[in-house]
């Protein structure tokens, strides 16, 4: 069996032990024994996750983590903070957003500072950027960070670097990502669906959703980039009122789109959930070598 001193003197070692470990585990290890504190502490940092705990900042709820994180950082001198040591950054909804904690407390400076200077060595990120489009604010900051991310990015080859990402349909995944790097996909269509969508869903008005082409092609374009994504999820309509169809003809953007998931020759998770485009868009799985695990999900109209 492995004594304390070896398992220090093998900081390899002691880092997968650590991997397997809840973090409040490895917290313990770093406040009960000074001999492990050097490498727990440098785990701890290893990956940070940063969630806007509510939907609605004005109301008054803040993220606490992102917080005392800038509190913390702001009484380190700058050789001192652990930051230098993270390699995964997750990032949740409203954090790409100006309203979000990660905006106001200066944090999102901070790490744009870091990968300019080439002091922060990323290995994978999670974002969400389905909101960061439609503040309608100076969002110029947040572009600045993504443009710098990309960068990062582009310069790791195919498995030094990895993205998981939320997005809505459009040309800002592809403009502002390097969509090679893109590992999980989860993709709301049911939104950019219904800006494109302008029969609308409620009353007497008929669904043309068939028909939408903006959309398709949005699509395809993503999906001939991400030539090593693994799991993708298609998020449709939930709760929505009954709608009306012109017809149920299996258009030629819905073959489009049909066309380009069973391309993506990498995935093995494929997720629906909801009602996607039109009753005739029926996605067979794709094809992979190790199979394919699916869930598909119809929740009733509202």
């Amino acid at each position: 069996m492995a004594s304390l001193i070896s398992l220090v003197m093998v900081p390899e070692l002691l880092y997968d032990i650590l991997e397997r470990l809840k973090r409040q585990d490895v917290f313990s290890l770093f406040l009960a024994c000074r001999a492990l504190y050097p490498v727990c502490y440098r785990h701890l940092w290893t990956t940070l996750e940063l969630h806007q705990k509510a939907a609605r900042p004005d109301l008054g709820f803040k993220d606490d983590v992102c917080i005392k994180l800038a509190k913390a950082l702001d009484s380190l001198r700058s050789e001192n903070f652990g930051l230098r040591f993270t390699k995964r950054l997750l990032l949740g909804f409203l954090a790409l957003t100006v309203e979000g904690d990660f905006y106001q407390c200066k944090l999102l400076h901070l790490f744009s500072s870091l990968l300019a200077a080439g002091e922060l060595d990323l290995v994978h990120v999670q974002l969400d950027i389905r909101l960061f489009l439609e503040t309608g604010q100076d969002i110029s900051e947040i572009y600045h960070f993504l443009d710098l991310l990309k960068e990062h990015s582009q310069k790791k080859q195919s498995g030094e670097f990895t993205l998981d990402i939320f997005a809505v349909p459009g040309e800002a995944v592809i403009k502002y990502l390097d969509t090679e790097k893109i590992v999980n996909l989860d993709l709301d269509v049911g939104i950019a669906d219904k800006r494109n969508n302008r029969g609308g869903y409620t009353g007497r008005d008929f669904d043309v959703s068939q028909d939408n082409v903006p959309l398709a092609e949005a699509l395809c374009q993503l999906f001939e980039r991400t030539v090593h994504l693994k799991r993708l999820c298609l998020i449709g309509y939930a709760g929505q009122p009954l709608r009306h169809f012109k017809n149920f003809n299996f258009s030629k953007p819905i073959q489009d789109v049909r066309s380009a998931i069973l391309n993506l020759e990498k995935v093995d998770c494929f997720i629906v959930k909801g009602k996607i485009f039109h009753p005739s868009f029926f996605l067979p799985p794709p094809p992979t070598p190790d199979g394919l695990s699916i869930l598909v999900s119809y929740p009733t109209p509202g």
